[in-house]
């Protein structure tokens, strides 16, 4: 019996959610040898990898006008086999000044496949008529733990170079499977194509979205620092600090749809947020370690369906297209990703970590106490 087409739609975008977790999750291990094979210092590679993080919040506000003239599906198919292309162009560059430009098209077909996929996300939710996108931010999720685990397998059997295009290969061939699955959209025309600025309600959503991420980006950067420096933890047990953080998450992000099926967004958000400055004001003020740890996986389970309400909610914010709100709280999303690691870097230089943690506590009480913002996600 065929499927309909909205639930081809549902697998075709949780398939695209997928492949970015994968091409992201097969990029991470590549990243060592390509630092040893081209004799890079610390600060090249950094540039490297921020040259990636430039092409995606450069590239992120443009997805707007394209999805208002085109519709997200071909934006999302395009901007999907982007990024799968530019993966071995950067695991493979024969030099640095050709990674640079490498790293620049793999994170600009990244933010462009960022906001294209959930501005997709957004209209089959809304076709759908039930929550779905934190199931499909758990499969992006997925898709970066099963391929960074794939990929330290297939680099201890073969070389980067099969590794990198085989997984190039397989993400261009989920790419032309689920591509056509996806709902056509409706192009909006000429007229509504601007770049994606925040204003009004996107504004606030923007700021909310900013502090949610900075947090997790702080929680990758950090938290094995901090358990290792501040809180005596052996180098073993202070990495699963962030494991028991993305544990969390991933839980939350497979639970919440079904959650946010019997409460509105503005509750979700609150509690979730509060319950993650409360675990990590707990996190500060426990000496043992391994309480430290169980908190963290706490503050991940609160955060996990803060940033997908909030991608909903702006996708269906008033005065805006689906792709304007959605690409204006990704560019701020991934500006809180680049701003968190740094800034607490600073907080900790002149206060030490722990204030540091304490002031990502402050945030997402913030965030808590800002929650009505995400009640546009409600909106049918």
């Amino acid at each position: 019996m065929p499927l309909s087409p909205l639930v081809r739609a549902r697998v075709g975008v949780a398939a695209i959610f997928l492949v970015n977790g994968m091409l992201l999750g097969s990029w991470a291990p590549q990243v060592p040898i390509v630092k040893t094979r081209l004799g890079l210092s610390d600060l090249e590679l950094s540039a490297a990898l921020l040259a990636m993080a430039i092409g995606a919040v450069v590239t992120m506000p443009f997805t707007s006008p394209l999805v208002a003239r085109f519709g997200s599906a071909p934006v999302t198919r395009i901007s999907a086999a982007a990024m799968a292309l530019g993966l071995p162009l950067a695991a493979l560059a024969p030099s640095y000044a050709f990674l640079l430009p490498a790293c620049l098209l793999f994170g600009g077909g990244m933010g462009l496949s960022d906001v294209g996929m959930n501005t997709q996300a957004v209209e089959v939710e809304t076709a759908w008529r039930r929550p779905i996108m934190s199931g499909l931010h758990a499969m992006f999720s997925v898709g970066g733990f099963l391929a960074a685990g794939a990929g330290g397998l297939a680099l201890a059997l073969t070389s980067p170079t099969v590794h990198a295009l085989a997984a190039a290969a397989v993400a261009l061939a989920i790419v032309a499977l689920a591509g056509p699955m996806l709902l056509p959209g409706r192009p909006e025309g000429h007229g509504h194509g601007g770049l994606a600025l925040p204003t009004g309600p996107v504004l606030v959503l923007s700021l909310l979205t900013f502090a949610t991420f900075m947090a997790e980006g702080a929680m990758l950067d950090w938290t094995a620092v901090w358990l290792h420096e501040d809180r005596g933890a052996s180098p073993a047990l202070a990495a699963a600090g962030y494991s028991a953080f993305a544990c969390g998450m991933a839980i939350g992000r497979f639970s919440g749809d079904a959650v946010r099926a019997r409460t509105s967004a503005v509750p979700l958000v609150a509690v979730g947020a509060a319950l993650a400055a409360l675990a990590l004001a707990a996190a500060v003020a426990l000496a043992e370690p391994v309480a430290a740890i169980a908190a963290l996986g706490v503050a991940g389970l609160g955060l996990s369906n803060v940033v997908p309400v909030l991608f909903t909610a702006a996708g269906k914010a008033p005065g805006q297209t689906a792709a304007g709100g959605v690409a204006a709280v990704a560019t701020t999303g991934y500006l809180g990703i680049l701003a968190g690691p740094p800034v607490i870097g600073w907080i900790a230089e002149h206060a030490g970590l722990s204030a540091a943690f304490a002031g990502l506590s402050a945030g997402c009480l913030a965030v808590a106490l800002s929650a009505r913002a995400a009640a546009p996600a409600d909106r049918t």
